[in-house]
């Protein structure tokens, strides 16, 4: 059996992609014709319309000016309204920002203060432990002075 005999699947598959090559290539040249035509039929429309006098400007295919106006004034509105929230969006963000910084800037000086804190009470935890006399009593405050003065009186008068 050679290889170019009709009998080999060599053969059958080369048959069949010749058949299918013919079929794309009669479909291709369908879709040309259709193209053609259609082209054909746009330039006769380009045609009528250039034909048309200067004072009528709207081609059938064309909506009213009226109705083309009042698009193009929705777009811009929407356009604008789009561009005022993006610029309103970019303030937001660089004030949130500014504020996340400002938070930072506050948390860094709080943790700087606790430091600060945790060393002055060490301070004078030392110098307390280290002073052989007990810190003196508080001095009365100015209210309860008047109360003390008088437990004082009632005590030396009893003893």
């Amino acid at each position: 059996m050679s290889p170019t005999s009709p009998e080999s699947p060599q053969s059958a598959h080369l048959e069949k992609l010749h058949a299918q090559l013919q079929a794309d290539i009669k479909e291709l040249q369908e879709k040309e014709t259709n193209l053609r035509a259609h082209e054909e039929q746009l330039r006769q429309l380009l045609d009528q319309a250039a034909a048309v006098p200067s004072g009528l400007t709207q081609t059938p295919f064309s909506p009213p000016r009226t109705e083309l106006d009042a698009e193009w004034e929705k777009f811009h509105r929407s356009r604008a309204l789009l561009e005022a929230e993006r610029r309103a969006m970019i303030d937001e963000r660089l004030l949130y920002r500014e504020q996340l910084a400002d938070l930072r800037r506050h948390e860094e000086a709080l943790k700087q203060r606790e430091a600060w804190v945790a060393r002055r009470e060490k301070e004078l935890e030392a110098k307390a432990s280290a002073s052989p006399f007990p810190p003196p009593p508080p001095k009365p405050a100015f209210h309860t002075a008047p109360l003390l003065l008088a437990k004082n009186l009632l005590r030396r008068r009893t003893a």
